[in-house]
């Protein structure tokens, strides 16, 4: 936030960063108490943010095979994959891939896709893991007393 004198005229300017990206510059004259505002994602009329033409697709995986995230955008310079809603170090491609799932990379995940000026958030996604092995016989447990009573018949 600045604020800026102009010849006795103060003029305090804001800018709107998200994810790195200036999306919205905010500013008041107070010599006129008006607030003008202008999102940065627009040129013209046009909106310049990047546009998802195919979202990610929620996955199912066996644990210990891979799993992979795409994404396709148009207008887009920079992707940034997350998890839960925090970054995933690295994660910085339109695909997005965990070599060996684990029952610990269960969960949702998401894309921001930024060109400099903009940014679109892709809709969130699941990834569920499934075991890589089931027991091959069930038992019932020895402790558990198992008792049938019938209802006798009027």
């Amino acid at each position: 936030m600045n604020l800026l004198n102009f010849g006795g005229r103060c003029v305090l300017r804001m800018a709107v960063c998200v994810a790195g990206i200036l999306v919205h510059d905010m500013s008041a004259n107070t010599s006129t108490e008006a607030i003008v505002t202008s999102p940065l994602a627009t040129t013209a009329g046009q909106d310049v943010a990047p546009t998802i033409t195919t979202q990610p697709s929620s996955l199912i995986v066996v644990a210990g095979n891979p799993a992979t995230f795409a994404v396709v955008a148009s207008s887009s310079t920079g992707y940034q994959w997350r998890r839960s809603g925090f970054p995933i170090a690295g994660a910085m491609a339109a695909k997005f891939t965990i070599p060996h799932t684990s029952r610990a990379d269960a969960g949702l995940y998401d894309v921001v896709v930024s060109n400099g000026l903009a940014i679109t958030v892709s809709q969130g996604v699941r990834l569920d893991v499934a075991p890589s092995h089931y027991p091959n016989a069930l038992r019932v447990d020895s402790a558990f007393g198992l008792q049938l009573e019938m209802a006798a018949a009027r």
